[in-house]
């Protein structure tokens, strides 16, 4: 199955590159530009689609068509707002595994972290009112320890943290 990877536009040719320089074997394209593929059969012949947020926001009437085996994002504080188009057109992808890359994936509150989990794995952290309520105005109004305890342990299993002295020979 084909699978996307979804970044900043800024990032589309270095996944290429990554793609190409680690996984030659597996057909990928680009899909940005004037001259992209907007027919979701030809686009599910290929193993990788990378294509930008707002680029995917164009063209979700294409891609929630493609039945993808892993949806990756690249930066995924762009579906913070869960208010936000992006962050509703991403989760009408017809997907069977999520992947959900940031290195702040809390900029402005815990909000943006609700978002980020909803997409991943939907309803872990339950609905958002209820969300917030136990949650977000415990930890960030009240500095509830019992909430940011159990907070921890629900997504502990989901998140890997590295530091950059841990990735620095990556870079």
């Amino acid at each position: 199955l084909t699978s996307i990877i979804v970044c900043p536009a800024t990032l589309v040719y270095n996944w290429e590159r990554e793609i190409k320089k680690f996984t030659s074997s597996l057909i990928s394209t680009i899909h940005i530009g004037d001259n992209r593929i907007k027919n979701p059969n030809t686009l599910s012949q290929f193993d990788i689609i990378i294509t930008s947020y707002q680029t995917l926001l164009k063209d979700i009437k294409f891609f929630e068509q493609i039945a993808f085996q892993y949806t990756i994002l690249d930066e995924a504080h762009y579906i913070k707002n869960r208010d936000s188009q992006i962050f509703k057109a991403i989760n009408r992808i017809n997907t069977i595994n999520k992947v959900s890359l940031s290195g702040t994936p809390i900029e402005n509150s815990l909000a943006d972290l609700w978002s980020q989990m909803e997409f991943i794995n939907p309803d872990i952290l339950g609905t958002y009112p209820s969300f917030k309520k136990v949650f977000q105005d415990s930890i960030e109004r009240y500095k509830d320890e019992e909430a940011m305890a159990e907070l921890k342990k629900l997504l502990s299993p989901f998140i890997l943290r590295r530091t950059k002295k841990e990735v620095l020979n990556d870079l």
